[in-house]
C-alpha cells in the first residue's frame, strides 16, 4: 500500500510515468541497477554496471542506481534524482541523467555521503561531464560507477546504514557534485 505522502510525491507533473516505469523494472525479482529509458547506454555498459553493482551490494549492502530519462519535464534534476532514489529505495548513490535536458545529478545517501568529500564529488562529476561533452555516455557512466563503487568498498565498516540519497542543488551543487550540465 502506498502512503498518502508517497502518492503526493508521485503526482508531481512529469515524474509519474517515468517513476512508475522504474518500479516495473524489477518484476523478475532481480534488482535492476540500471534503468536506461533514454537509450543512452550500450548493452555492454548496462551489463558491466549490473555486474559491478551486484558485487558491491553483496560486499557492502550498498549499490549505485543509474537512471536515464528523456526529460524531467521541468522538475529540477536534483529533485527528480531524489524522488527516484526514494521511490526505488536506493541505498548508496544514484546517477540520474535527463538526456534531452542535458543535465545529470549524482546523489549520495546520508551515510554514504560521508565517504565523498567535496573534492571527490567534484572529481567524479567533472570526469562524467567531460565524457558526456565528448559524446561518450558509456564512458562517463562507467567512470562514475567505478569511482563511486571503489570509494564505497574502501570506506570504514562503521558507517554501514545506508538511507535514501539526497541530491545537492543550488550553490552546494557547484562544490558537491550534485547536479551538472551534461554534453551530448
Amino acid at each position: 500500500m502506498i502512503s498518502n505522502d508517497r502518492r503526493r510525491r508521485l503526482r508531481q507533473p512529469g515524474l509519474l510515468v517515468p517513476l512508475a516505469a522504474l518500479l516495473l523494472g524489477a518484476a523478475d525479482g532481480q534488482r535492476q541497477y540500471v534503468r536506461d529509458d533514454a537509450n543512452m547506454l550500450s548493452p555492454q555498459t548496462v551489463s558491466s554496471v549490473q555486474s559491478r553493482d551486484r558485487q558491491l551490494a553483496s560486499d557492502t549492502g550498498k549499490w549505485i542506481q543509474v537512471v536515464t530519462t528523456g526529460t524531467t519535464n521541468g522538475t529540477p534534476i536534483g529533485e527528480a534524482a531524489a524522488q527516484a532514489a526514494r521511490t526505488l529505495g536506493v541505498n548508496g548513490a544514484i546517477i540520474f541523467i535527463a538526456k534531452d535536458d542535458r543535465r545529470f545529478s549524482i546523489a549520495y545517501g546520508r551515510h554514504t555521503q560521508q565517504a565523498f568529500g567535496p573534492p571527490t564529488q567534484t572529481a567524479i562529476k567533472n570526469d562524467m561531464s567531460s565524457a558526456f561533452h565528448s559524446g561518450d555516455f558509456d564512458g562517463g557512466v562507467i567512470s562514475a560507477v567505478n569511482a563511486i563503487a571503489d570509494r564505497m568498498e574502501t570506506r570504514p565498516a562503521g558507517a554501514a546504514a545506508g538511507n535514501v540519497p539526497r541530491a545537492q542543488s543550488g550553490a552546494q551543487a557547484a562544490t558537491s557534485g550534485g547536479e551538472q550540465r551534461g554534453g551530448g
